[in-house]
């Protein structure tokens, strides 16, 4: 009997010393939710200021729109793939 109430006293104290370290390998998910929820916003916006001033864009031969729009898309793909080839986030997640 006695044994069995020290291995219990042996998980509760170390449970907060686990979770601790836990906390600091774990990645920010949140953060990174957050910031591709941002860039996905950024992106539609663009693409529908595009829709909106086709025209304009077309008798400008559009120059600087593509460029905007390339740079918001290739914002979003690299954020993704920066989160997304970390094997420990993969692991975590």
């Amino acid at each position: 009997m006695r044994a069995n109430y020290s291995r219990a006293i042996f998980h509760v104290s170390a449970s907060p010393a686990v979770s601790e370290r836990h906390a600091r390998i774990n990645p920010p998910f949140g953060k990174f939710v957050a910031d591709e929820a941002q860039l996905e916003g950024e992106f539609r916006f663009e693409h529908s200021r595009l829709i909106d001033y086709s025209e304009e864009i077309a008798l400008y031969n559009g120059h600087e729109s593509k460029g905007t729009l390339d740079k918001g898309y290739f914002t979003l793909i690299k954020h993704v793939n920066c989160t997304e080839s970390d094997p420990l986030y993969i692991y975590l997640d």
